[in-house]
């Protein structure tokens, strides 16, 4: 029997969602404290420094690595009967959805609640199907719980600050 269930992995930056939230003070497309982080000030947001399918930009919504190929946004499916399984790797404070569309080109819908990562470490999807066709997508964003003007990822990697305080 064929699969019903079709994957696309996805960031939200590929959707056309730009990272609204990472700080960029120096509006290069990347955020200020992942370019800190990985020593990547003056890589360009349009390269693929690492060769690994994702540009810099991509990497720097997704909190990854942007000189480590194995450091990327990635999904795994798995069917068993009727259940679909989505797994990802996760960053703490980055933000990860299910959508799903009838066409791969959308249109994209949520499906259950986004999922605030809060370590780094791997989650698992198990999406409700939705007929006999769809396909599904799990999009990476920034979020920022205490509506400080930084990013929870970012507060994460800088020593003091607290994602869920203001103060």
């Amino acid at each position: 029997m064929p699969p019903s269930k079709f994957l696309l992995p996805s960031l939200t930056l590929a959707m056309g969602v730009t990272p609204a939230l990472a700080l960029d003070l120096d509006a290069n497309g990347l955020g200020d404290v992942w370019e800190a982080r990985y020593h990547a000030s003056g890589l360009a947001a349009s390269d693929d420094t690492d060769g690994d399918g994702q540009t810099n930009a991509a990497e720097s919504v997704a909190g990854t690595d942007p000189r480590d190929a194995t450091s990327r946004h990635a999904v795994t499916i798995e069917m068993n009967d009727a259940v679909i399984s989505l797994t990802t790797e996760t960053q703490p404070g980055k933000k990860y959805q299910v959508v799903s569309g009838p066409m791969p080109n959308g249109p994209w819908n949520p499906v259950g609640d986004p999922y605030i990562a809060t370590a780094a470490g791997t989650h698992v999807f198990t999406p409700a199907a939705e007929g006999a066709l769809a396909f599904y997508r799990v999009t990476v964003s920034d979020t920022d719980s205490d509506n400080d003007g930084v990013d929870n990822w970012s507060e994460f990697q800088l020593s003091g600050f607290d994602p869920q305080s203001a103060t």
